[in-house]
């Protein structure tokens, strides 16, 4: 069992984030890190590789300067999900080319773009 000792306090995750600020932690503003797992769908088996290639992928793309996605994994298919101050990047054709690129490099055969956005992991279905 995880211990969660801020959350038995009673701290909200934006109450933690403001009095991080406040005592000037660089960690203050880091975007949240789901764990891996949660970009399957529920009932997938999980194993080491694929897990090691949704990290590539999802690194690739935080190298191409997208920020807070998740690379959604079905098999052969990369299922992206963006934040909405990054869709605006999409219209690059040389960027779009990037990503493909960088996630067929990560093992995958079919890339998509999930035009519902980002969801939290509890609405990965």
């Amino acid at each position: 069992e995880a211990l969660a000792p801020l959350i038995d306090v009673g701290l909200t995750k934006k109450q933690i984030r403001l009095l991080s600020q406040e005592r000037d932690l660089p960690s203050w503003d880091k975007p949240q890190a789901a764990c891996l797992a949660s970009r399957f769908p529920t009932g997938t088996a999980i194993n080491d590789d694929a897990l090691r290639q949704v990290d590539r992928a999802e690194a690739a793309l935080l190298a191409l300067g997208f920020c807070g996605h998740r690379v959604r994994h079905h098999e052969s298919l990369a299922r992206v999900e963006l934040q909405s101050h990054d869709w605006g990047k999409i219209g690059d054709r040389d960027l779009r080319d990037r990503m493909v690129s960088a996630l067929k490099s990560a093992g995958y055969k079919h890339v998509t773009l999930d035009l519902a956005g980002y969801q939290p992991a509890g609405q990965n279905q």
